[in-house]
């Protein structure tokens, strides 16, 4: 089973991070390592999750920061409307 590296505990202060499921997790943990994780963790997700997991993870998932979120997007190849950030963000024009 995978396991994420110790030196990321600090991403996850507000979780248990013994508790977290690399597969039952995967999109929040995706989403905290490319808000907080650095290089490091973005790498790690990288190496660790495939494209279409990090895809998903990118329309689902709305607490990414206005950066990561617009790198995703174009990583990804997705449109603001395919994108919960951009859809439930209140303030945030998406037209």
């Amino acid at each position: 089973m995978l396991k994420i590296p110790k030196k990321f505990e600090p991403c996850f202060w507000d979780t248990e991070f013994e508790k977290l499921d690399t597969e039952e997790n995967k999109y929040y943990i995706i989403s905290r390592l490319y808000n907080k994780g650095g290089i490091s963790g973005i790498t790690w997700v990288e190496d660790n999750y495939s494209i279409e997991d990090i895809t998903e993870a990118t329309k689902l998932r709305r607490d990414f920061h206005p950066i990561v979120a617009n790198y995703l997007r174009k990583k990804c190849g997705l449109k603001k409307e395919q994108m919960n950030y951009y859809r439930m963000s209140p303030g945030i024009a998406w037209r």
